[in-house]
């Protein structure tokens, strides 16, 4: 699949500043207006997302596991940039990582979840919303995954789950989440990476060993 990643503008905080309460005279009063990181989403290389098994006919429906580290359909900690000591949430992929059903889908050959890496100011709550896409060239997605959590504090990290009906807010990393004592991923202050799977369908007949592509959105906001 392919992506149209959105980039949205940065919020503003303010230091407000007040004058005595007995003033004399007049005086001018500052302000300082201190703009944060503007926050962004990028297709992390080398990880995009692929749907296995789509069968050729009308009607054809593959969903892949929704990724979550509270599962075993999980990218691994090392990928997420998370750090837990839930069992389930290993270093490496889960044993059923890009798992593949549906009506009209092989199962034989797993898919891979696509990772995106939000990018922001640290420790700052962003929200996500991944629309559904209507049907393009004969296919439509609807997306279901995860996006790191963290909680500034060592190895309590989590994938928070959200599905294309909603959107999800969680928090960015922080220095504080980079201490790492029993879990096994490296966070990264002002990230958090999101893995999708989700479902697609087929509204038309699709040619026999064919890849098509989709492009679909991300919208990341403060």
């Amino acid at each position: 699949m392919s992506i149209k990643l959105h980039k949205i503008a940065a919020g503003f905080a303010l230091l407000t500043f007040c004058s005595g309460a007995l003033a004399v005279t007049d005086q001018p009063i500052t302000g300082t207006f201190k703009t944060i990181k503007e926050v962004s989403v990028t297709q992390v290389v080398g990880e995009e997302m692929i749907f296995n098994g789509l069968q050729p006919a009308s009607g054809s429906i593959c969903t892949m596991a929704q990724p979550s580290n509270l599962t075993t359909a999980w990218p691994g900690e090392t990928k997420m940039k998370l750090s837990n000591t839930v069992a389930s949430s290993t270093l490496g992929a889960g044993a059923t990582n890009g798992a593949m059903s549906g009506a009209g889908c092989s199962t034989s050959t797993p898919g891979v979840p696509g990772i995106y890496e939000i990018d922001g100011a640290e420790g700052a709550n962003v929200t996500i919303d991944v629309p559904g896409t209507a049907f393009i060239g004969g296919i439509k997605y609807e997306a279901t995954g995860c996006a790191g959590d963290y909680n500034a504090a060592a190895d309590g990290d989590n994938c928070t789950g959200f599905t294309f009906a909603a959107s999800q807010t969680v928090k960015l990393a922080s220095v504080s989440d980079e201490t790492v004592s029993a879990g096994q991923g490296q966070p990264e202050s002002g990230i958090s990476r999101i893995a999708l799977g989700g479902t697609v369908t087929s509204n038309i007949g699709l040619t026999a060993a064919q890849a098509y592509s989709l492009d679909f959105e991300i919208n990341v906001v403060y």
